[in-house]
């Protein structure tokens, strides 16, 4: 089994918390495909393969984001743990 690199680089962005703790909430950033991408230099379409394959990773609903728009137009995920 290959390891996801999407998968580890969405493990490892956290939101930083006031008081330097983590908490037990999801303090998880949400980051688009494009981001990813580019972050791990990888194509859209392979950063997009890994996200949909991935048990540990779901897609942000918008209402998350604080917009209106139909879920199907948002290609942003988050570390679903």
């Amino acid at each position: 089994m290959s390891v996801n690199p999407v998968e580890k680089f969405l493990k490892e962005q956290t939101i930083p918390t006031p008081n330097g703790k983590s908490s037990d909430t999801n303090n998880f950033k949400m980051l688009s495909i494009k981001t990813i991408s580019k972050e791990l230099n990888l194509k859209k379409r392979t950063a997009y393969k890994y996200c949909n394959k991935s048990n540990n990773i779901r897609k942000v609903r918008p209402i998350e984001l604080g917009s209106s728009r139909h879920a199907s137009n948002f290609n942003v995920f988050t570390f679903n743990h």
